[in-house]
């Protein structure tokens, strides 16, 4: 079961995230992740660069680091799972990636009590298009960077497993250029592509 249930100390409670504060937690968190499950945070680390590339001049400061901080912490959880499970190669069975989503929600839950922000609450409910119902509508510029997060991650994601390539960039651009407009937002799939192109080394 979840370690971290939403109480009344939880997320929601306050929306005056302190970002100098919240980047010190966040770094924090992130080496407990480097130390625990070092695949995983190059993975966090590299999801994070590549948002930086796209979001440089489509977000604004606040919500560029709100983003910088769910991009570094959005697998935490995965520290949690067992070495099998975490260290493995072979194609994951239907019940070890149900294991592994569950993981991630804690882990969402995790985020949504530290930081206590309620845009980086929207955001991290958008990215897994899940809209919590005690949420209001999130602000477009929350909306943008929730959808930069699903197609860097899902472009790391086509590249590397276990620090080891699977795909070519060119390779994972292609299918990127596949899903925009399908399972991607297509402007910001096509604005990624197009910035991979010319700055190829930007997540390395």
């Amino acid at each position: 079961n979840c370690a971290y249930e939403q109480g009344d100390s939880g997320a929601g409670n306050r929306d005056d995230l302190s970002l100098p504060v919240s980047m010190e937690v966040a770094q924090a968190l992130f080496r407990t992740l480097v130390y625990r499950a070092p695949d995983v945070a190059e993975h966090c680390r590299r999801v994070s660069n590549y948002c930086e590339l796209v979001a440089a001049d489509r977000l604004g400061e606040r919500t560029r680091r709100i983003l910088a901080i769910v991009a570094h912490l959005h697998s935490i959880e995965r520290m949690r799972l067992p070495d099998e499970l975490l260290k493995k190669t072979a194609p994951l069975s239907q019940s070890e990636r149900q294991q592994i989503a569950m993981h991630d929600r804690c882990g969402f839950e995790l985020l949504r009590i530290t930081f206590g922000c309620q845009e980086l609450d929207q955001l991290l409910s958008e990215f897994i298009q899940e809209r919590a119902p005690a949420l209001p509508k999130p602000s477009k510029s929350i909306v943008q960077a929730a959808k930069i997060l699903r197609v860097v991650d899902r472009f790391d994601s086509l590249t590397y497993r276990h620090r080891e390539r699977i795909q070519s960039d060119e390779q994972a651009l292609q299918i990127l250029a596949l899903e925009a407009g399908r399972t991607l937002d297509e402007a910001i799939a096509t604005a990624f592509i197009q910035a991979m192109n010319s700055s190829p080394q930007s997540g390395e």
